[in-house]
């Protein structure tokens, strides 16, 4: 039930992202602005587990003296552990590879899981982890989004939630804990989505109860005293933490959330990072925020089987089916933040949903992305068509013409645009500092990313850098170095602040230390 599902999703990835693979060993799957960030994650992770011991959640090699906590930002830590295990056997480009293609192999394939589990239908179920996949939402945040792109884990710990309530034990009880960890060490956004999806589920399983007086039974509270101690221990501990940061201190970075909603006629307008974008142009280029967030069309394939399949929902047996229809609605209206959206133009209507998710999760205020929460509605919407393939499988010949038509429709419609890739090329003065001996940098050229991304060969502390979520303490902190660099005053960055090195905008190397000039390009 593995095997075979994973080589059909890794086909599919490489033919419909074909020749990516090819640069497999010497471009990184990803731009050059953002993905810049998530290497360097995966770098830093690793070099603070295997090298200096400490936890990956702060550095001291970012916004050097002070350094700076990483708790707010995208780190995505569980890439960061995958790379470093796969360390030893492949380089930073081909791990960061391998993980993009594990995000859609393994989400495939989750989702696949999760679909059978629920319909007992190995072909529907497939296309079910097509769907959630090979979205349009996940193409579109793979190039600068990995945190995003990793959205693996929320099928499994649905699955293990959902059969965990209805058959409760301290083994799925772990089990969901374990998962539910997994997604918080990718996202803190999806954490939340999945918290939310656990509570739809128990309140669900409560309904057909007609009690809750079900979670009283000795069977229910063993089990669920397990999962919260479990949960509190590894997932409770970082949400524990985070809290206390946004209570403690401002974050800047955060995202106005009327600048990032789901326009109400995206999800069924064909998105702009697919094959055809040029097609609906005179939509996608009218909406609010950048493509990679609004890109969230779930197709007109899926659409249909959706449409049929609350049609003919008595003849699907899946007891649960309604649930996923409720979810899929309540997640889609609640992307729509805080005010509605209509090709691109706001509306005076102002959607509640949002504003109240807001106030039980402090960090959807750090969050700010209402579209993000489209990734359940990919998957409601995957579970739901997979049970509408599934009766035409089993109907007549003109149902299971109609199901492979659609089928051909959908491998079409979610064909993407091919990938950015990034050589990895580091300028002559990276190499020189990396040879050079241990100091902290000032890379006074205006390009966090590239500083970042830079830090990962020479391995040095620098001088600010991009984390998505910083105290203003510190923004104020590191204003003052701003000062002195744009005065030149050399001395105090030496002495107070303990810098060595200086680049300047043409990629000369100063060494404070020494006052003077190590390396200019000779072009």
């Amino acid at each position: 039930m593995g095997v075979v599902p994973a080589a059909i999703y890794l086909g599919i990835f490489f033919a419909v992202t074909y020749p990516l693979m090819l640069q497999f060993s010497t471009h990184f799957f990803t731009d050059k602005k953002d993905g810049l960030v998530m290497i360097w994650n995966i770098w830093w992770t690793r070099l603070a587990v295997t090298e200096l011991h400490q936890s990956p959640w702060h550095t001291s090699y970012l916004y050097h003296p002070y350094g700076v906590s990483l708790l707010a930002h995208t780190l995505c830590p569980f890439n960061g552990f995958l790379a470093t295990l796969l360390h030893p056997f492949l380089t930073l480009k081909q791990a960061y590879n391998l993980i993009v293609v594990f995000t859609f192999v393994m989400g495939g394939l989750t989702t696949f899981w999760l679909s059978f589990y629920l319909i007992r239908s190995y072909w529907p179920s497939i296309a079910a982890g097509f769907i959630f996949g090979f979205s349009n939402f996940h193409f579109a945040h793979t190039p600068g989004h990995l945190n995003l792109a990793s959205l693996e884990w929320i099928p499994l710990f649905v699955l293990c939630w959902y059969a965990f309530i209805k058959n409760p034990g301290a083994l799925l009880a772990l089990a969901s804990a374990a998962t539910l960890f997994a997604v918080m060490l990718c996202d803190y956004s999806y954490f939340s989505y999945c918290v939310l999806v656990a509570v739809a589920i128990l309140a669900w399983h409560a309904l057909r109860q007609k009690t809750p007086r079900f979670l009283l039974t000795k069977r229910y509270i063993a089990s669920l005293s397990v999962f919260v101690a479990a949960t509190l221990a590894s997932s409770g501990v970082i949400a524990l933490k985070l809290l206390r940061m946004i209570n403690s201190s401002s974050l800047y970075g955060a995202h106005d959330p009327s600048e990032f909603p789901t326009d109400l006629l995206s999800p069924f307008l064909y998105g702009a990072r697919l094959r055809f974008s040029q097609l609906t142009e005179g939509f996608w280029t009218r909406l609010q925020g950048n493509t990679s967030e609004t890109s969230v069309y779930v197709g007109v394939s899926v659409l249909i089987l959706i449409t049929y399949g609350w049609l003919r929902r008595k003849r699907i047996a899946m007891e649960s089916l309604r649930l996923w229809y409720v979810l899929l609605i309540f997640f889609l209206l609640a992307s729509l933040g805080p005010t509605l959206y209509v090709w691109g133009k706001r509306t005076p209507f102002e959607v509640m949903p949002f504003r109240l998710l807001e106030k039980v999760f402090p960090w959807f205020a750090i969050s700010g992305m209402p579209s993000r929460m489209m990734v359940i509605v990919m998957l409601c919407a995957a579970l739901t068509a997979a049970a509408a393939l599934d009766i035409l499988f089993r109907g007549s010949g003109k149902s299971r013409l109609g199901a492979a038509v659609l089928i051909v429709f959908l491998a079409v419609e979610y064909l993407p645009q091919r990938l950015p890739t990034f050589g990895g090329e580091a300028p002559d003065w990276v190499i020189a500092l990396r040879d050079s001996p241990s100091g902290a940098v000032i890379d006074a050229r205006g390009d966090p990313y590239g500083a970042m991304y830079y830090q990962t060969i020479h391995g040095k502390p620098i001088w600010g850098g991009f984390v998505a979520r910083i105290s203003t303490d510190l923004l104020e902190k590191n204003e003052r170095i701003n000062k002195l660099v744009g005065e030149l005053a050399g001395k105090r960055l030496r002495d107070e602040y303990r810098f060595r090195y200086a680049v300047t905008g043409s990629g000369e190397i100063y060494d404070l230390t020494r006052e003077k000039i190590i390396f200019r390009d000779q072009d």
